[in-house]
């Protein structure tokens, strides 16, 4: 009889861990009801791979029939132990990360020729509002000067087909909802640095015939995420019995859970493939990929809290707002459902269900490993 209560037992650990680690991706087909399959052969280099949104994308390319190649330079921005940890999950699923930087175009073009790499998706950043206006030259050269290497790495190897990260900071000071056309307007210097590797993917594309998609997410969480996040960061603080310090009231954010991120990119792939098939002239544009349905900050300690025993403190401290902080983000997703058929699924609490069962299946070394090494 015990043993097979604990056979049951197992089945059931195991199904959640399927659960969590499958994290929700939304359903990977077009509005029409067409699946988004993978470009014939497709080999893909991920960059930022041992980040929170490259581990998520490569796994899924993988998992459906694509060949993935990682490329990340475990920077030190957060503590590196969650990047190793995501490495050591993308290993286990027999994906390749190599220690090494998009900064060296020759090396990035040995590795292009080397996996015969189709397209590359580039994910890799200097991420973080506040540093990158204590440490400007630092974001100029991972997001500028780094992506600039990237490309001409791909222009040596003749790999063509590009999918970049932006992100909702390019728009700053403008009024929302967020629509593409609207001239962006950014408050600090990582909004400005991802604005300008848009234009240069821009002039790649027009130069050198690339396919270029700028894809600008807005406010990602969800399992593995980085830990200068809000959801991540309040957590882990509650876990621990730590105030929690929130930059000026009333600040609401468009949070894009990462499964839908991932649904986002595939669309991607899908939508280059399909161009490429009917010979059309190259592609360069941007989409705002979010769930257009802003959030407050104020009211996300109370809603994380609720998955916590009653026991558990939350101590909220309110601090002054900074000016290059954006208030208000929200996402204008009609072009990406118009041209890709992406609609976000996963709303703010089935999003924040799935990250506190992972941070509560992790807690023991995730929460530790956020606050030992605090961004600010």
């Amino acid at each position: 009889m015990h043993t097979r209560y604990l056979v049951i037992a197992l089945v059931v650990v195991s199904s959640l861990l399927t659960c969590w680690n499958a994290v929700g991706v939304s359903r990977l087909q077009h509005k029409s009801g067409v699946p988004y399959g993978l470009p014939e052969r497709c080999s893909v280099l991920v960059t930022g791979s041992a980040g929170f949104i490259g581990m998520h994308v490569a796994l899924n390319i993988q998992k459906n029939g694509g060949r993935v190649v990682g490329i990340d330079t475990y920077s030190r921005y957060y503590n590196p132990e969650i990047k190793e940890r995501r490495a050591k999950e993308l290993a286990s699923h027999n994906i390749t990360v190599y220690n090494a930087t998009i900064c060296d175009r020759s090396e990035v073009t040995k590795l292009l020729l080397r996996h015969n790499i189709t397209h590359v998706v580039h994910l890799a950043a200097q991420p973080g509002i506040g540093l990158s206006i204590k440490k400007p030259e630092e974001y100029v050269h991972v997001n500028v000067q780094c992506f600039t290497s990237l490309m001409e790495g791909m222009r040596s190897a003749g790999v063509s087909n590009l999918v970049y990260a932006s992100s909702s900071s390019v728009y700053g000071s403008v009024s929302p909802p967020f629509r593409e056309s609207q001239l962006p307007s950014p408050t600090n210097v990582y909004g400005a640095s991802k604005l300008q590797s848009e234009i240069l993917a821009s002039v790649y594309h027009r130069l050198y015939d690339f396919n270029v998609v700028g894809l600008r997410f807005f406010t990602v969480y969800g399992p593995w995420m980085r830990p200068d996040m809000a959801v991540y960061k309040f957590a882990s603080k509650m876990y621990l019995n730590k105030t929690i310090h929130i930059k000026g009231k009333g600040l609401q954010r468009d949070f894009t859970y990462v499964g839908d991120v991932v649904t986002a990119v595939r669309s991607v792939l899908w939508y280059l493939d399909k161009k490429n098939k009917k010979k059309k002239d190259a592609v360069d544009e941007v989409f705002n990929i979010g769930r257009s349905d802003p959030f407050p900050i104020d009211d996300l300690p109370n809603l994380l809290h609720s998955h916590f025993s009653k026991e558990t403190s939350m101590d909220v401290v309110y601090t002054s707002s900074v000016a290059y902080n954006m208030k208000y983000t929200s996402a204008d997703v009609t072009k990406a459902e118009t041209h890709l058929g992406f609609k976000a699924s996963i709303d703010v609490f089935e999003g924040v269900d799935l990250f506190m069962k992972w941070f509560q299946h992790n807690k023991d070394w995730c929460a530790k490993a956020a606050l030992d090494w605090e961004v600010d």
